[in-house]
């Protein structure tokens, strides 16, 4: 029951972001922006029924939860290991990304005029904060199609894009700030493993960052992807194939903090 009406919903929000995509697409010089694709209908499906499919869940693994944000507390508190570690990096690194992006919107959106672009910001502000994080932790983002071999990123660009990476220097904030996150959540593992030491050790710094990795490869391709034509090929847009294993290190840095330095840290500042 829980995965049909999940689906439902799913489905619903698809079809609901397909109409404000149609209604809200803007032109911009030569170029119309649009959110109506499939990638968006999948994007909104895989929020919608794979929140409301969690929501299902939570309701029955924390049943004397009032409501669910009680119940995602519960379990967030009960979860151990690198299921914990996971759920957490994502969260903090994407209320990052999502506020960065937010600002940015507002600002572009106010910046070109187009009041209209505001029905958009359902399905475009996932694929901003996604690009941006993309950047910030020094992956790339990667043109397929006739401009196949063309990426832009702070470490380089290559193909059309060669001489982008000079604009992009404000990212290393970013940067700086990707990085201060991953040690502060490394030191937050090693609170947790100081009171739950059964998942502390080496043996399982791997798991963390294969999901998340993996996690990645499925996210960006499916819901992170931007189509459209360039000399009348079609060609589509996304964070590289390679980012996977740039977010899988990220994953693993926590993890070097939490079982090198962190516990010293730790113990010196107990504050912390």
């Amino acid at each position: 029951m829980g995965i049909a009406s999940s689906a439902v919903i799913g489905v619903a929000a698809g079809i609901v972001y397909e109409i404000f995509g149609l209604i809200g697409r803007i032109q911009i010089s030569a170029i119309t922006v649009s959110g109506t694709s499939i990638r968006t209908f999948f994007m909104a499906f895989l929020f919608a029924g794979g929140g409301a499919l969690i929501g299902y869940a939570l309701a029955q693994i924390t049943s004397d939860a009032s409501n669910v944000f009680t119940a995602l507390h519960l379990w967030f508190h009960c979860a151990r290991g690198f299921v914990r570690t996971v759920v957490e990096t994502l969260l903090v690194f994407g209320i990052l990304a999502f506020v960065i992006a937010l600002v940015l919107y507002a600002y572009v959106a106010i910046r070109s005029g187009e009041a209209v672009s505001i029905l958009l910001f359902p399905a475009i502000l996932p694929m901003i904060a996604g690009f941006l994080f993309s950047f910030g932790s020094l992956g790339a983002i990667a043109v397929y199609g006739e401009a196949a071999g063309a990426n832009v990123g702070l470490l380089g660009s290559s193909g059309e894009f060669a001489s982008v990476s000079g604009g992009l220097g404000w990212f290393w904030l970013y940067v700086l700030v990707v990085v201060v996150a991953a040690l502060y959540l490394g030191l937050r593992e090693v609170a947790r493993n100081m009171y739950d030491p059964a998942y502390a050790g080496w043996q399982h710094a791997w798991k963390a960052p294969l999901t998340a990795g993996l996690f990645w490869l499925v996210y960006a391709f499916a819901a992170l992807s931007v189509g459209g034509t360039a000399q009348g090929h079609p060609v589509f847009a996304m964070p590289a194939m390679r980012s996977c294993l740039i977010v899988a290190l990220w994953f693993f840095l926590v993890e070097v903090v939490a079982l090198t330095f962190g516990q010293s840290v730790i113990v010196s500042v107990p504050k912390l």
